[in-house]
């Protein structure tokens, strides 16, 4: 049995993040270890898609193993050791470089940027092919420099990047500070050389470069207001459900009672919690299910008033109230859109001390 392990990059747009394994026909999915690492307002965040290292490459490095993981790597990235350059020759100092003071985002460990490779003897160009492309895929590629050499008084290193066929630049480097340029949206193929211009003394060199494949979300989360509200109602029913835990809606709906629609995002559009055991008010967190189609109260607990907002929810056809405790008069709004046949309204006849007003 061999160990598998999964790398995405998710930009979540609340303080809550739900993880779901689904049963897609395979067997019945486990995990053995989840780990999550901050990335803060980092350049690898994106929007309604995922970001998946397919290439991280650390150029330069002597060391055997094909890849690492560095101890000071904030964002615990698995770097390549075994990714070359076309005629390429590596170089490398020991000289400390500043990550800390740098404003570089990226945050790129020390021992990453202390190794580069450069052209061999004669050349002025990197170039770099990435075979494994699909059609119909997009990538994002980062490139990560720190100038390592002291350069004489006078001379440049100066060089552009071609992507693609496409010429950026004009790039020049400070010593031992580090530089990444990126994101570059690239489609169906990864293809770059770094050039060094007429007027550069030196040759470019490159100390560490990432591709990413962008992963486009099929679905969105649940709308926010509606999770918002549901969350919200369960805490004020104190609603104990194993099968209440997650996204509502999402991969497919699995909260018992509850039923979603396919928009994107999707809607909460019924929710049963009859025979539930609800106590006290109807909590107004129910009034801010909009999309609410179908809701049943019936048979619990609930004490109070019914409140004439349940008249002004757009889509609501079904209001079962019967068999609680609830007092107080039936909202005209209510009982006028039941009589116009555009609501299902049940008070059941447990309600006696509810007053029917015409």
């Amino acid at each position: 049995m061999f160990a598998t392990y999964y790398e995405i990059i998710h930009y979540s747009v609340t303080d809550t993040i739900y993880v779901c394994l689904v049963n897609t026909g395979s067997g019945v999915p486990f995990i053995n270890g989840l780990d999550l690492r901050f990335m803060n307002d980092s350049p690898y965040r994106t929007m309604n898609r995922l970001l998946l290292p397919w290439v991280q490459a650390d150029l330069g490095g002597h060391q055997t193993q094909s890849s690492t993981s560095y101890n000071d790597d904030v964002y615990d990235r698995i770097w390549r050791l075994d990714v070359n350059l076309n005629d390429s020759v590596s170089i490398s100092t020991e000289t400390n470089i500043d990550i800390q003071g740098s404003d570089n985002p990226c945050r790129l460990p020390v021992e990453v940027l202390r190794t580069a490779v450069q052209p061999r003897n004669g050349l002025n160009s990197l170039s770099y092919n990435y075979t494994r492309y699909t059609e119909n895929s997009e990538f994002h590629v980062f490139f990560h420099f720190a100038e390592i050499e002291q350069i004489a008084p006078g001379e440049i290193r100066e060089f552009t990047i071609t992507l693609n066929g496409l010429n950026y630049g004009l790039f020049t480097l400070e010593y031992l500070k580090p530089l990444t340029i990126g994101p570059y949206k690239l489609q169906d193929q990864v293809r770059f050389s770094i050039d060094a211009t007429l007027r550069s003394d030196l040759p470019p060199i490159l100390n560490a470069f990432e591709i990413f494949k962008l992963w486009p979300l099929p679905d969105s989360p649940t709308n926010q207001t509606d999770v918002d509200a549901i969350m919200a109602i369960k805490k004020a029913y104190k609603i104990d459900r194993v099968d209440w835990q997650g996204d509502p809606c999402l991969p497919f709906t699995t909260w018992s009672g509850l039923q979603c629609n396919n928009d994107n995002p999707p809607r909460i559009i019924s929710l049963n919690l009859s025979s539930s055991q609800l106590s006290g008010n109807i909590v107004v967190s129910l009034l801010n299910l909009t999309a609410i189609q179908s809701l049943d109260l019936s048979n619990n607990e609930l004490t109070g008033t019914v409140p004439e907002a349940f008249a002004q929810l757009p889509d609501l056809t079904i209001l079962y109230l019967s068999r609680n405790k609830l007092t107080g008069v039936v909202p005209r709004s209510l009982k006028e859109k039941s009589n116009s046949g555009q609501l299902q309204l049940r008070f059941g006849y447990h309600l006696q001390r509810l007053q029917l007003i015409f």
